[in-house]
């Protein structure tokens, strides 16, 4: 028995092999529908409601389990996002992993396909910005409206790049940030398959689309491509 939090910071009961989500003072199955209910009665939990959706699930338990600590880690860590998410799957059985709904890696471009859930955020707004469609040069763009909204509110961008943190295949993670009371937040992520000149003016121009403020400082890396798109 263990409580979790959801994709949407709500409690949620893992019990016998069932997921449950609070109502009021009992917890009722998250599968709509059913009618299977626990609650805490003198220190114990039990089920009092038979389900009716389906047997136990502990792979099920074990995946959601797997994505709260990603999370949870992911808020409270510096650690690459890699590295977060490799550490969290080493926990999961066999059985688990390769039932889980991640993507499998690449190994070329044309193999990338990014599932309907990926591009979105929690609260369903659109995060997969720009895809090229480049099977020999794949240039992807990633950020909310909630995200332009604030970038399209600096006046200071940082824009960086860094090759110690990205996927195979890519050159490059690279990053604008705004100055938000005297805070530097990451609101533009982008992953380049190189260092050209014309990759960052792809980068650039579909920014300049989303986003209408022009800032008055840009700072940006060394890199002579960025410098000069």
């Amino acid at each position: 028995m263990s409580i979790i939090l959801s994709s949407k910071n709500k409690d949620q009961l893992l019990f016998e092999g069932f997921r449950y989500r609070r109502d009021r003072s009992v917890w009722q199955c998250i599968k709509d529908k059913y009618k299977g209910r626990a609650r805490f009665d003198e220190n114990i939990y039990e089920a009092y409601k038979n389900h009716t959706c389906q047997a136990p699930n502990p792979e099920e338990i074990e995946k959601a389990v797997y994505n709260y600590e990603i999370r949870k880690k992911a808020e409270n860590s510096h650690d690459p996002p890699r590295l977060i998410i490799q550490e969290a799957r080493l926990k999961l059985s066999s059985d688990a992993a390769a039932d889980n709904d991640i993507p499998k890696e690449p190994t070329s471009f044309s193999e990338i396909v990014i599932p309907l859930k990926f591009q979105l955020t929690i609260s369903n707004q659109q995060f997969l910005l720009y895809d090229n469609d480049d099977n020999q040069n794949r240039l992807l763009i990633f950020a909310s409206r909630d995200q332009l909204d604030l970038l399209n509110g600096c006046e200071v961008w940082h824009c960086d790049g860094t090759f110690a943190v990205v996927p195979k295949l890519f050159e490059q993670t690279y990053s604008i940030h705004g100055l938000i009371r005297e805070k530097t937040l990451p609101l533009i992520y982008s992953l380049l398959p190189n260092k050209k000149e014309e990759t960052y003016e792809t980068l650039f121009r579909v920014v300049q689309q989303h986003v209408q403020r022009v800032p008055r400082y840009i700072t940006i890396d060394f890199e002579k491509g960025a410098e000069n798109a």
